[in-house]
């Protein structure tokens, strides 16, 4: 599994910083650090005073500074710098568990204790860094996070654990909000080493009492909007489902050249444009090709220039990841990569186009107990990561093309529909039809319609009419003047 385009970050130049003094060096002996801990980490200050400068090293090398102002707290790095845990290369190899802190200052707080640790590069809830650095976390049995004990950090350490792994991360609960304000309040070595000692596994808790739901019900009852998820490209499709929500699978279906790929992969760009990490496998299409189409839906574009194309990926190509594979995948596999891109890259929607390309065994008596098996456990990904599955599912063959096909039409086990959150459907009427209604006086000859059969959160059902433009693979709801319709998918 590649991305699209990968992003390039850019090493600062090195420069000279002055050993901390005044009101810098008053700023870190106040945190309780001494001067071997400050030379130990090359804390350093700015020419004019006015910022202590953080260098970061990635095996010998450095990838960034982060600055800290002496008067005032505030925070800046260099730009494009690669994400970077602070002090890994301080870490001696062959640690069995790595200590991980909200702050620079902590881990370096944690370092005068005794205990080598780092800290993450951003806020707490930026967590590129685990893509960056991930090769190398995997080297750790254990990991301790000791993240602010405060609300943030709180809220900030399951997407963490998500991504890193339950069965290996533990949550040292400190004396004071953090490291570094136990060093400042003379908490011992002892104290410390205890609290690493004793920290929390995340154990999964399978059965609560229903009181435990309580706030979150209420949540629900009070704020309506909780329920509406990420907007979707079209508004009336918005306003019949609500938008994409978390933990949920949509079920897209339509008889072939209806365009339900094609729609699925404009509500991908959709996404990406958001900030939404996707994860397509394609099964039906190279990536490459899958990709040409992409484009010309994002540039709005027939034939984007090579410049163009170069642009578009590498926007798109920090949130959209695509299967390299055009043939035939089975479930477990699939599952492993979206589980993968959604550990390390933080990807939210999976689609898998189509179910048809899902590797099962067809032999007799199994063919639809695979099918089931296979949309059971895309759901659960969905939950597992508080994500959306997205899958394609051909029809059954109607007695005509201008047959509108129904949820319960969908070829092959009657599951498929049952556990879906979402189920909708592409119609795209023939060109004999459409003249038939222009000469019955109908202005409505839109190109196809997207049916909402199934919405289970809203209850809502309906359909949006659509006009296809075949130079941009796109639908839109508004009319075009455009009198053909090219295959879309």
């Amino acid at each position: 599994m590649k991305p699209a385009a990968k992003r390039v970050y850019v090493d600062p130049e090195p420069r000279s910083f002055k050993m901390p003094s005044g009101d810098a060096l008053k700023l870190l002996t106040d945190r309780g650090f001494t001067t071997e801990t400050i030379q130990k980490y090359k804390l350093a200050q700015t020419s004019d005073g006015n910022e202590i400068a953080v260098p970061y090293y990635k095996d010998e090398r450095l990838v960034n500074i982060k600055y800290r102002g002496v008067k005032e707290k505030t925070f800046r790095q260099e730009k494009n710098a690669r994400p970077t845990l602070w002090n890994r290369d301080n870490v001696p190899e062959g640690h069995d568990a790595l200590i991980i802190t909200e702050g620079e200052f902590d881990a370096a707080a944690l370092g005068q204790y005794g205990f080598d640790a780092v800290s993450i590069p951003g806020g707490i809830n930026n967590s590129e860094w685990i893509e960056t650095e991930w090769e190398w976390i995997n080297k750790f049995k254990e990991i301790i996070l000791c993240f602010d004990m405060d609300d943030a950090g709180n809220n900030g350490v399951g997407p963490v654990v998500k991504r890193l792994g339950e069965w290996r991360c533990k949550r040292a609960k400190l004396p004071f909000k953090d490291a570094n304000l136990c060093l400042q309040n003379g908490v011992s070595k002892i104290d410390i080493a205890a609290a690493l000692v004793s920290a929390d596994d995340f154990k999964p808790a399978m059965l609560l009492s229903a009181s435990e739901f309580t706030e979150e019900v209420i949540k629900l009852i009070e704020d309506p909007q909780y329920l509406r998820g990420t907007p979707t490209e079209f508004e009336g499709l918005t306003k019949y489902l609500g938008g994409w929500r978390p933990s949920e699978m949509t079920v897209w279906s339509g008889q072939n050249g209806s365009g339900k790929s094609t729609i699925l992969n404009q509500e991908v760009i959709n996404l990406t444009n958001r900030g939404i990490g996707c994860c397509i496998a394609s099964l039906e299409m190279k990536p490459s090709r899958y990709l040409r189409w992409a484009m010309a839906q994002y540039t709005h574009k027939q034939y984007p220039t090579a410049k163009e194309v170069r642009a578009a990926m590498g926007k798109i190509g920090q949130n959209l990841y695509v299967i390299n594979s055009a043939s035939e995948l089975d479930i477990d596999t699939i599952i492993d990569l979206f589980r993968y891109a959604a550990r390390r890259y933080g990807v939210k929607h999976f689609i898998i186009d189509s179910l048809m390309r899902v590797k099962i065994d067809q032999g007799p008596g199994k063919e639809l107990l695979e099918q089931k098996n296979v949309c059971d456990k895309f759901v659960a990904l969905a939950k597992e990561f508080d994500g959306h599955s997205h899958l394609v599912a051909h029809p059954r063959k109607g007695s005509d093309d201008d047959e509108r096909p129904g949820k319960v039409d969908i070829k092959g086990n009657s599951h498929i529909t049952n556990i879906a959150d979402n189920v909708l459907i592409m119609w795209r009427p023939s060109e004999e039809l459409k003249e038939k209604a222009k000469s019955n006086g109908r202005a409505d000859t839109m190109d196809a319609k997207l049916f909402i059969k199934k919405n289970r959160e809203l209850g809502t059902e309906g359909s949006v009419k659509l006009w296809f433009d075949p130079d941009t693979k796109r639908f839109s709801e508004k009319e075009r003047h455009i009198t053909r319709f090219e295959n879309g998918g």
